[in-house]
C-alpha cells in the first residue's frame, strides 16, 4: 500500500493470532514491511499473550544492535525484568508500539514510563 505512514498505525488495538488487532512484534512487522519496506520474520505461535509478546526475540539474532537508532530500528523494552517488549523507532526519541491492554500508540522512549526499560535499540540486517 503506497503512502502508508506510521500515522496509520495509531489507535490499533491490542490482540494476538485470533485476536482482533496486533501484538507488539506484529505491529513492528507491519509498519517496518508498510512503511519502511523492510520485510523481517513473524514467529511461531505456540500459545498465550506471554508467547505473542516475545516474537522478537525469535529473531534477535538476525538483528543488529545499534547504539544510535534510525527510524525503523526497534526498540527492545523490560515489562518487569524481562525483556518481551517492542516498538518501532520513528524518529526524534519517539516510538510506535502496541502494549497489552491498549490501543497502538506514539511515546518517547526517552521519558520517565520507558527510558530505564530499554534493553536496545536494534536493525536489521538480513
Amino acid at each position: 500500500m503506497m503512502g502508508t505512514a506510521v500515522a496509520d498505525y495509531v489507535g490499533i488495538p491490542y490482540g494476538f493470532r485470533e485476536a482482533p488487532g496486533l501484538d507488539c512484534y506484529q505491529l513492528v512487522t507491519e509498519v517496518l514491511a508498510k512503511v519502511y519496506s523492510k520485510r523481517i520474520p513473524t514467529y511461531d505461535y505456540s500459545g498465550g499473550w506471554f508467547d505473542a509478546d516475545v516474537g522478537f526475540l525469535e529473531h534477535r539474532g538476525d538483528f543488529k544492535e545499534v547504539i544510535l537508532p534510525l527510524p525503523g530500528d526497534i526498540v527492545l523494552l523490560k515489562i518487569g525484568r524481562r525483556p518481551i517488549h517492542c516498538g518501532v523507532v520513528i524518529g526524534e526519541k519517539n516510538m510506535l508500539h502496541s502494549l497489552r491492554g491498549s490501543n497502538s500508540c506514539i511515546e518517547r522512549y526517552d521519558s520517565v514510563k520507558w527510558r530505564n526499560r530499554i534493553e536496545g535499540f536494534y536493525r536489521w540486517v538480513s
